[in-house]
């Protein structure tokens, strides 16, 4: 478990119950009540993950500020995608420009079942 991914985390629960946005705030308790279980998830690139700079820039001070965060931690997480040039839903552009790393979720390095 990286001190990244830590501190990452911690700063992922602090925004989000923080945050004045309902929509973001449905999400607060359960970020406090995330679980302590974790799991060593090797981190893996994704080219997608190099586009957050981009969003930061265009972003508000305070979404900027919480992106630079993952900017720092992007080495230290897996990145992936849901989907694949297989799938005929989405096109190149999408595909090369899309990605998540699951902070806390299933798949972990933080499990819960309450919060993806």
């Amino acid at each position: 478990m990286s001190d990244l991914q830590k501190y990452l985390r911690d700063a992922l629960i602090r925004f989000v119950v923080k945050h004045d946005n309902p929509d973001v705030q449905r999400f607060a308790d359960a970020m406090r009540e995330w679980g302590k279980e974790r799991c060593q998830a090797e981190p893996a690139h994704l080219t997608a993950s190099d586009t957050l700079e981009q969003a930061a820039a265009l972003s508000s001070q305070e979404t900027a500020d919480f992106l630079d965060l993952f900017i720092t931690a992007r080495s230290a997480l897996r990145w992936e995608q849901s989907y694949s040039a297989a799938d005929s839903a989405v096109g190149d552009d999408m595909l090369s420009n899309y990605g998540y790393a699951e902070l806390i979720g299933k798949q972990g390095p933080f499990i819960s079942t309450r919060v993806r």
